[in-house]
């Protein structure tokens, strides 16, 4: 085990956090930490915003050293204009042991498991992605899987991870697993604080609000486990019934031991449904993921700006100036995060007390005299319609602004992938899986809170909006709105009564809205059938935001005297049976988690490591691919980016070009992802020109190889059993440069091959 580097790792991290301490402090002083639980993800925004308009130029230590330089004088000016303390040490002490803990928790789990297999993830596509960085002298990175042409993938996540490997002289083979604990500590720890300081201003326990969200963003799950595991101790006939209702195939309801972890992810047909548990477990170091803790620095920041006053200048900073480098950032690493982000921040315009008015300057506001001395709206005109019209200019104009900032890799990856409508819609016992647990938390919070408006006049607006939007599910046959637009039409409801909803009830807002979206249109983007992509990644961006108004939303039912004093006394009955019930539905909600891991850290079918832990993502080439080993690490030593040629990956998720995803040497053509990323007819003239490589007669065969600049052939066991290869050792300009028993590699000399044609 490296234990070694565990500890630079995290030191690095913690390096990280003391250096962005100030800025968070500037930027969010009435969060009770003051920032310190997102300084971490702010400071890896501005070192990776700087390094990648700099490795434009040239990726090498000038834009690494440019990173740290300008996210120094970032942090110097936030130093300057601050006018308290900026680090609070006991706060600093509590996110250091948030982290630490989160940090070690997903060590551990990598550390038994930290092979990055082609077999039913994206970790070929991730780990190739970052090895390629890893070699790139310029931005965008090479696509190792399209020799000649840039990526076509959002590689934020991947870029993160390559500084601090740059940062910290740690090989790719090892910074997989560790940036991967890192994003997982920064996702924990981030929802940790957030919840906290949302749960600051509203009266419940905010430490126990921040444990509760790092549960759910951290450990928790859906209700498939638990609902499966309840019908294999019912009677058939009820058991039968309930099966029929949720979806559920009695096939796969859950066995004990082994435990597999990927039939809760996939509820909803045609859909996926992952959370972040699973993810992280599965250790794909993908975008969903990556971009996870950027999306709370997010909600971090407009929190801040929906609790500060009118009168502060400071809200322009929170909402113009810090929130679009963030929303940049995040699309850098997970295009999808985008429009998610874009809504949250329409949405807390459009809840916050403060009308998107005053963002104007004061001098505009008293020449319209639309605002009195306190930024109170005084023209009926501004207070109505136009909040709704105003946020959305605002959220158009921080949109195009975040798309600046990384305009670049904007223009690099544009597409145009078409839009569908009215996909297949969520069958309820299914949805209810996926999202009932959060459901009933929401009931549970707002039912309270509108009890007090249900006079005569709301109790009608309500019913109006229980007709329309029942009525819209009904005849469109959406049967998610029957399930979550009651919620919604209280939260408005609320809205209308105070204008005033809690920021938990605005990111259920936000979630919501995005859920009952993908009922009625989706993305074509080729990486699946349907609305399957779109599903997945929405949904999972939704767990993200109810996870931190559940974690407030679940603190207010534990009594304050249990919290600070540890005692029932003065507890009613009632205040009694709400933390029973909570602690009841969290370990629900652990069971998938504890069965997981049991089966995780137990197991001992390759490439497991339970009986010798490492974080070395390549240790199972040698043990479970030893006949490519050795041809695979000589490669692997070439320096820059040659391009070589092997079998191209038609089957996705099988160990082909494997040469390439191991090395980020470009191949001329990898897996069949490629289809979805560019214009499919270019991929498959690559494969047709990669069997002529390999078959075709001197003259074909040296064409093609001079067009991709071809400098080693790959011959390996892929190679021979789809080929008739050649006896590339008799083709002019052609030697070899490396051969074992099982692989030959060539290479290639372009310039005599011309002689030989």
């Amino acid at each position: 085990m490296e234990w070694g580097l565990v500890i630079l790792w995290l030191a690095a991290f913690q390096l990280l956090t003391l250096l962005g301490a100030p800025l968070a402090a500037w930027l969010l002083p009435h969060f009770p930490d003051r920032g310190l639980t997102v300084a971490l993800p702010l400071s890896l925004v501005i070192f990776t915003l700087l390094a990648f308009w700099i490795g434009q130029i040239t990726f090498s230590n000038m834009a690494l050293g440019g990173g740290l330089l300008g996210l120094g004088l970032v942090i110097a000016v936030a130093v300057r204009r601050g006018q308290r303390p900026m680090l609070d040490w006991r706060s600093y002490i509590e996110s250091l042991l948030v982290f630490t803990v989160a940090f070690s928790f997903l060590i551990a789990i990598r550390a038994v498991d930290p092979a990055v297999t082609p077999q039913g993830g994206e970790a070929f596509l991730d780990f190739g992605i970052l090895q390629s960085l890893l070699r790139s002298e310029q931005l965008p990175p090479e696509d190792m899987w399209f020799a000649g042409e840039p990526i076509q993938y959002y590689y934020g996540g991947h870029l993160i991870t390559a500084l601090l490997s740059r940062l910290t002289g740690t090989p790719g083979r090892y910074s997989y697993n560790l940036a991967l604990a890192g994003f997982y500590a920064m996702l924990v720890t981030s929802a940790y604080g957030v919840a906290r300081a949302i749960a600051d201003t509203r009266g419940v326990p905010p430490r126990t609000a921040g444990v509760f969200a790092a549960f759910f963003v951290g450990f928790a799950s859906n209700l498939y486990t638990p609902v499966g595991l309840l019908l294999r101790l019912l009677p058939d006939t009820p058991s039968d019934r309930l099966i029929d209702f949720f979806g559920v195939d009695p096939n796969i309801v859950p066995t004990l031991y082994p435990f597999d972890i990927g039939p809760p992810t996939r509820v909803i047909g045609d859909t996926i449904n992952e959370f972040p548990l699973y993810g992280f477990v599965h250790g794909d170091l993908h975008a969903y993921l990556t971009s996870t803790p950027f999306l709370v620095l997010t909600v971090a920041l407009l929190l801040a700006y929906y609790q500060t006053p009118v009168s502060a200048r400071q809200r322009r900073w929170l909402l113009l100036g810090s929130t679009v480098p963030v929303i940049g950032v995040t699309m850098l690493i997970d295009t999808w995060s985008f429009p998610t982000a874009c809504g949250l921040v329409f949405v807390t315009l459009l809840f916050a007390p403060a009308h998107p008015f005053t963002l104007l300057p004061q001098r505009i506001r008293t020449a319209t005299k639309a605002t009195d001395a306190n930024g109170g709206i005084t023209r009926p005109l501004i207070s109505a319609g136009n909040k709704f019209a105003l946020g959305a200019i605002v959220t158009s104009a921080i949109g195009l602004s975040s798309l600046a900032s990384v305009l670049p890799f904007v223009i690099q990856t544009a597409s145009s992938r078409p839009i569908g409508f009215l996909p297949e819609r969520s069958l309820i016992g299914e949805f209810l899986l996926v999202q009932g647990a959060f459901l009933l938390i929401f009931a549970l919070y707002f039912l309270p809170r509108v009890r007090p408006f249900l006079d005569p006049e709301g109790t009608r607006r309500l019913l109006v909006l229980f007709a329309l939007l029942m009525g819209v599910g009904w005849f469109a046959n959406v049967g998610v709105l029957v399930l979550v637009g009651p919620l919604l039409a209280i939260a408005a409801l609320l809205q209308w009564e105070t204008d005033n909803v809690d920021y938990e009830g605005v990111l259920f807002v936000a979630g919501a809205g995005l859920i009952l979206l993908v009922e009625f249109v989706y993305l074509q983007d080729g990486a699946g059938p349907g609305r399957i992509n779109t599903v997945f990644k929405t949904y999972f961006q939704t767990w993200i935001l109810w996870s931190l108004a559940a974690g407030v939303i679940l603190s207010g039912f534990i009594p304050p005297s249990l919290v600070h004093r540890r005692s029932w006394e003065g507890v009613p009955l009632r205040g009694k049976l709400a933390p029973v019930a909570v602690v009841g539905l969290l370990l629900t909600l652990s069971l998938y988690g504890g069965l997981a891991l049991g089966t995780h850290f137990t197991r001992d079918s390759p490439p497991a490591r339970t009986d010798d832990p490492t974080l070395d993502a390549l240790a199972f080439v040698e043990t479970q691919h030893p006949e490519e080993a050795d041809a695979i690490t000589w490669i692997d030593q070439r320096e820059g980016q040659p391009t070589i040629v092997d079998a191209p990956g038609l089957e996705r998720y099988r160990w082909e070009n494997a040469p390439s995803s191991l090395t980020g040497v470009p191949t001329v053509a990898g897996w069949a992802h490629q289809i979805g990323y560019r214009d499919p007819e270019a991929y498959v003239v690559r494969i047709v020109e990669v069997r002529l490589m390999y078959t075709a007669e001197p003259a074909v065969q040296a064409r093609l190889l001079e067009k991709y600049d071809v400098e080693y052939i790959y011959v390996g066991p892929e190679e021979r059993e789809r080929y008739d290869v050649v006896e590339f050792e008799r083709r002019p300009g052609i030697s070899t440069a490396y051969e074992d028993d099982h692989v030959t590699i060539y290479k290639v000399d372009r310039e005599s091959l011309v002689d030989g044609e």
